[in-house]
């Protein structure tokens, strides 16, 4: 997200928003990250590595805080330490700690 490609997200996104016939493509893409987070938190609960949540709603949570990050990192000033704080709020709210 800092590093010197970050402004290419926005581009992707500007972009769909311009051209109308790229918000099909765009929302096969977010339905389908969504997909394969929620399947992974499944897959980590099964495993009882995860705790138990709603998969799919901690997947879009992390779809919209990561896509906001990655927009937002080239006209805001997101240190590493931001970076890492909402990364272990992530991690706090689905990894079961023993």
């Amino acid at each position: 997200m800092n590093g010197k490609y970050c402004g290419f997200d926005f581009v992707i996104h500007e972009f769909a928003f311009v051209e109308k016939d790229q918000h099909d493509y765009m929302d096969k893409r977010y339905s389908s990250a969504i997909t394969m987070l929620s399947n992974l938190i499944d897959y980590g609960q099964y495993k009882d590595e995860f705790k138990k949540c709603d998969s799919k709603a901690v997947a879009i949570h992390i779809m919209f805080l990561f896509d906001s990050m990655k927009t937002s990192a080239s006209v805001l000033k997101l240190t590493n330490e931001d970076i890492d704080n909402q990364i272990n709020i992530i991690k706090d709210m689905v990894i079961l700690y023993e």
